[in-house]
């Protein structure tokens, strides 16, 4: 016998950790897709719609930043911004050096 899964039928809901998954990299293309290159580096995880927001960055309000190009994303209630402050960080982006 196998232990085969079937295919859930079309238009299912997906389980909740292959959707939280797709969220956290949907957040993530997010970020890397700012003019920002220091959120470029941070990372996302999401499990029961709570994003977890990971790296470090040069100034405050790229930290806020980063909260708000993720904010509206289907399936994010809630945001912990973990995110670490280093303004003494090596940056890419000669606008903020």
């Amino acid at each position: 016998m196998s232990n085969a899964q079937p295919n859930p039928p079309l238009g299912a809901t997906p389980p909740a950790d292959v959707e939280s998954s797709m969220i956290a990299r949907a957040a993530e293309s997010r970020l890397r897709q700012t003019s920002h290159h220091a959120l470029r580096r941070v990372t996302c995880e999401v499990n029961n719609g709570v994003a977890v927001l990971r790296g470090a960055v040069p100034s405050f309000y790229l930290k806020q930043v980063a909260q708000i190009v993720i904010g509206n994303l289907d399936g994010v209630a809630r945001i912990v911004n973990q995110i670490d402050v280093s303004p003494n960080m090596e940056i890419e982006d000669e606008r903020w050096r």
